[in-house]
């Protein structure tokens, strides 16, 4: 993407647009979605300055980029952390902090916790983000929405239909070391995992143990999404175990179908249809 600045300048009536931030740990995608089917969306990746905290390398992007800081229709920002965990639907939201500060080793003084629906009656997906960066957020853009990376994959394959042979559904995002997997069972959240994968290898290895583990039948298509490259290289890997990948179909877009758009990454597309 090109490293100019997101100028005020860029669009007329921000108001009618909707900003949606991916908050990775070194960088911050951004897509702002335009109100009609007619307009491309802007959508920029934002690197971090490694040697700076990533609190001020937050700010420095957010000042420096003017047009992030206009009067939008809606301000949401996704959270792609490992500090993060699916609970059953019936855990008391007065016992997610301390679940997720043992699971993950947070901080409970220095975190806030943020608690996403999935699309499914059977789990929530519990999110720790740092209570200064949260309250910088809070501070620069009104009403903001938070939200977990995970959920939202959820809640867009939870919306889709299982396979209707076996009742099952089973989804993976690729992307540059690490692979989300999330599986159903007749609309049952069996699992959503991001799991850090070294190579190729890896990626198959934890997608065949996730259909060993919860019983999913091996001719239930895997549903891919993100880098496809790499999803073609895992699936030839997985063919003699008789699995077999498909890429993703998406809905409509409801914006134009520009090069910009087809880099996001699919938190930030299926975000982009609700």
């Amino acid at each position: 993407m090109s490293a100019s600045a997101l100028e005020a300048s860029m669009i007329q009536q921000p108001e009618l647009w909707r900003l949606t931030m991916l908050l990775r740990d070194g960088s911050i995608e951004v897509a702002i979605i335009p109100p009609v089917e007619s307009e491309d969306v802007i959508y920029r990746s934002l690197m971090f300055d490694p040697g700076r905290p990533v609190l001020r390398s937050l700010e420095d992007i957010i000042y420096g980029n003017p047009l992030l800081l206009s009067d939008f229709k809606r301000v949401e920002c996704i959270i792609d952390t490992d500090a993060s965990l699916i609970v059953p639907a019936e855990v008391s939201p007065a016992d997610y902090e301390l679940l997720l500060q043992h699971a993950t080793g947070t901080d409970a003084d220095a975190m806030v916790v943020n608690a996403s629906p999935t699309g499914t009656d059977t789990a929530v997906a519990l999110s720790s983000l740092e209570a200064d960066t949260r309250a910088f957020l809070t501070r620069t853009f009104f009403n903001i929405r938070f939200d977990n990376s995970i959920a939202v994959l959820c809640r867009h394959f939870a919306s889709m239909n299982p396979d209707a042979a076996t009742g099952h559904a089973i989804m993976v995002g690729f992307r540059s070391g690490r692979i989300d997997i999330v599986a159903l069972e007749q609309g049952r959240l069996l699992t959503a995992n991001t799991i850090l994968t070294g190579n190729d290898s890896d990626s198959a290895f934890f997608i065949a143990a996730t259909f060993h583990e919860f019983g999913i039948p091996a001719d239930t298509p895997v549903l891919c999404c993100g880098d496809f490259a790499t999803a073609g290289r895992v699936a030839e890997l997985l063919q003699p175990d008789g699995i077999v990948f498909n890429d993703m179909t998406l809905p409509p877009l409801r914006f134009r179908a520009s090069q910009a758009a087809l880099q996001m990454p699919p938190q930030l597309l299926f975000n982009s249809l609700t």
